[in-house]
């Protein structure tokens, strides 16, 4: 009985602490720890997750979605633009690869592959928030280029000058913080199906239906 109680008071009071603080906190799930080292920019430690769970499940569209996004990050633009392109056939109902496609393509300086993932997205889902306002930052983008070659060919054009600082100011808004590129990617959501509510006779009168609006 001695020797028991002596090999308790021999464990550390810190390994003790640790111990219930290990047992208290609910464990991550893989997605979930992901996006923890995401939000912390640990990039190669969430990119090593990332392939240890792609190891153990090739096809799935969450983790091969992270791995685009993570290669964006690093600016291993190549790879991340192939992921993203077959993330987008094999799952044309989705807009967030055709979004963060878009981001890459803008990042490689290719307005016009972007613009087209962009419209992609919003074909696929037109309340897409995110799609509509990197769309209108690329019509920017290849407007200033336009701006540009008008004014290599007519160095006087005082109308283009003027459109061209306008959309320069626009791209140095501090309020954004960062050059708008179709800098804003996106996370894939979890979406339920809509569970259907329980049949109820229609009132006498009903008034027209109208479309949903989609969330």
């Amino acid at each position: 009985m001695m020797t028991f109680l002596r090999s308790i008071k021999a464990v550390p009071i810190a390994a003790c602490l640790v111990l219930i603080t290990l047992v208290s906190l609910p464990l991550q799930s893989a997605p979930e720890q992901i996006q923890t080292l995401l939000a912390e920019n640990k990039l190669d430690a969430a990119l090593k997750l990332t392939n240890e769970e792609l190891g153990r499940d090739p096809d799935n569209v969450t983790y091969r979605f992270f791995k685009g996004l993570i290669l964006t990050k690093l600016n291993q633009l190549t790879q991340a633009r192939d992921i993203f392109i077959s993330l987008t056939k094999s799952n044309p109902e989705l807009p967030e690869p055709y979004n963060n496609l878009a981001v890459v393509y803008a990042a490689m300086g290719d307005y016009t592959d972007a613009r087209k993932a962009l419209q992609e997205a919003i074909n696929t889902h037109p309340s897409y928030a995110t799609a509509h306002e990197n769309l209108g930052d690329i019509y920017a983008r290849l407007a200033s280029q336009a701006y540009n070659q008008a004014l290599q060919l007519d160095e006087d054009n005082t109308t283009a000058k003027a459109k061209l600082s306008l959309i320069n100011d626009l791209f140095s808004m501090p309020a954004r913080g960062q050059q708008v590129v179709a800098e804003k990617t996106e996370i894939i959501p979890d979406r339920q199906p809509a569970t259907a509510p329980p049949a109820t006779a229609p009132p006498a009168t009903a008034p027209p239906a109208t479309a949903p609006t989609a969330t």
